[in-house]
C-alpha cells in the first residue's frame, strides 16, 4: 500500500511541477511577445522619424546652400574686373581671374556665360579635370591656361 502511494506522490509532484512550469512560461510568453512586438513598432516608429528629421535638415541646408550660390553668381556677375576681361576675351587673365576667385568663394567649379547662356569659360569640371575652357561654336575646346 505504501508503494503504490509514493508513486501517486512521485507522480502527483511531478505533474504538479510539469503544470507549474507550463504555466510560467505560458505567462511569460503571453506577456513577453506583445511587449516585443510594442517595442519593436516604437523603435520603427522612431527611427523613421529620425530619417524624416534628416532629410528635412538636408533640404533646409541644400536650400541655404543654393541660396548662398544665387548670391554669389548675382555678386560675381556684377564685378567689373570680369566685364572687362570677357570683353577683351583675354583668355590667360580671365584664367588667373577664375583662379583667383575660386580660391576665395571655395568652389569646385567656376563657369562663366554669356547673356545667352552659352558657356564662354569654365574653370574645373564635373568629370575631374582642371582647365580653362573656352566655347568655340561647336563642343567645348581646352583654351590657353
Amino acid at each position: 500500500m505504501f508503494a503504490s502511494l509514493r508513486t501517486a506522490i512521485r507522480s502527483l509532484s511531478a505533474r504538479l511541477t510539469v503544470a507549474f512550469v507550463t504555466v510560467i512560461l505560458a505567462t511569460t510568453i503571453a506577456a513577453g511577445v506583445p511587449a516585443y512586438y510594442l517595442v519593436r513598432a516604437q523603435l520603427e516608429q522612431q527611427a523613421w522619424g529620425r530619417v524624416s528629421d534628416g532629410g528635412r535638415a538636408t533640404l533646409t541646408l541644400l536650400r541655404s546652400e543654393q541660396t548662398r550660390l544665387v548670391n554669389l553668381a548675382i555678386l560675381t556677375s556684377e564685378r567689373p574686373t570680369l566685364s572687362a576681361l570677357l570683353k577683351q576675351g583675354d583668355t590667360a587673365s580671365l584664367s588667373d581671374y577664375l583662379h583667383t576667385l575660386q580660391s576665395s568663394v571655395d568652389l569646385d567649379v567656376l563657369a562663366v556665360s554669356d547673356a545667352a547662356g552659352r558657356l564662354v569659360a569654365q574653370l574645373g569640371a564635373a568629370n575631374g579635370s582642371d582647365g580653362l575652357f573656352k566655347t568655340g561654336r561647336g563642343s567645348p575646346h581646352r583654351g590657353e591656361r
